[in-house]
């Protein structure tokens, strides 16, 4: 039970973090992205492995994945018909 209420705490975070990204200006995500781009480099240069993934991030993978899959069928049915 404390580690489904760490879950779904975790979910809550995740989704408060998504609507500050959301509201951001264009220049400060481009920006964070460049940083994020030069840290995985630099991961890679050094041969650094990822962490493994907890519960919560993994729910959180498999959602966006599945709005994307969504996502992408609506867009490529919508653009295969203009």
């Amino acid at each position: 039970m404390i580690a489904f209420a760490r879950i779904v705490l975790l979910l809550l975070a995740d989704l408060v973090a998504l609507v500050r990204l959301a509201i951001r200006p264009r220049q400060a995500i481009a920006a964070e992205n460049l940083v994020l781009r030069r840290q995985l480099s630099l991961y890679k240069e050094r041969g650094v492995t990822p962490r493994r993934l907890d519960a919560a991030t993994r729910v959180t993978v498999q959602s966006k994945a599945r709005f994307r899959r969504t996502f992408q069928d609506v867009y490529f049915s919508l653009k295969g018909n203009a």
